[in-house]
């Protein structure tokens, strides 16, 4: 009997996993066994979470890092993350996550890099540099990661380690804000109503505070309405308008 299946049996038997799903067990171990990152990694886990099978730290850290050590970036991240979260109150080791997420970065891997530029900004596991996360958050915006599109519109409208500059932070905001981001798609409105009179758009800044509420960010719908009050009638009704366009296009995802 194969590994895979011996495995499969012993996980029934122990309780670990039902019946009904041990030949899925069964097929991504064997895939595992013949060196399938993806396989180990979705094994790690499934067995971290406790998604379908029964929860097991030990057995997840164990697959985890076996992809990771051959070299498969999503489970670096994986890794890295469950060193920065644990598991069951255990395995937590800040260094140690950070120093995968810093490997995943390395080979090119968007979230890793921005994970890196995370922690730089946090200044939890090494001293906070504003300068470096945004180095490394904008290597992952360039790969079209949203988080990071975001964050360097954050740093450049607060001046954290780019020059303060409310232009490039609305470039960036509007990229996150049209894949539905509604944090961005708040802080664009945000500067459309009360940033520097030179790009203040109050029409605009109703419908992307109108979007952003509608996507679940709950602290725009105070400025909206306060923003509508100011509107005259024939400005509110292009408001509302182009708020009811940008729901269709904008939706969170």
């Amino acid at each position: 009997m194969r590994l895979a299946a011996i495995l499969a049996v012993l996980l029934v038997a122990t309780g670990c996993v039902s019946a009904s799903v041990s030949e899925t067990v069964t097929e991504l171990k064997a895939d595992a066994e013949l060196g399938s990152g993806a396989a180990a990694t979705e094994l790690g886990t499934m067995f971290l979470t406790g998604t379908v099978v029964r929860r097991n730290c030990n057995l997840g850290r164990r697959y985890l890092q076996n992809a990771a050590d051959s070299g498969h970036l999503p489970a670096e991240i994986a890794l890295g993350q469950m060193f920065q979260r644990g598991c069951a109150g255990r395995m937590r080791s800040p260094t140690k996550s950070l120093n995968w997420f810093r490997s995943a970065a390395d080979q090119g891997s968007a979230e890793g890099q921005y994970l890196v530029g995370a922690a730089c900004l946090n200044g939890d596991v090494m001293p906070q540099d504003d300068v470096e996360a945004s180095k490394w958050f904008r290597l992952a915006a360039d790969q079209g990661h949203i988080e990071a599109i975001f964050s360097v519109g954050l740093l450049y409208e607060r001046g954290m380690g780019l020059l303060q500059n409310n232009i490039e932070a609305e470039k960036w905001y509007l990229q996150a804000a049209k894949q539905g981001h509604a944090e961005a798609q708040s802080r664009l409105g945000t500067l459309y109503s009360k940033g520097p009179k030179l790009i203040r758009r109050p029409i605009e800044a109703y419908a992307w505070l109108s979007v952003a509420t509608a996507n679940g960010n709950k602290v725009s719908a105070d400025l909206r309405d306060e923003v509508a009050r100011k509107l005259e009638a024939d400005e509110f009704m292009k408001a509302q308008k182009l708020a009811a366009e940008y729901f269709e296009k904008y939706k969170a995802k």
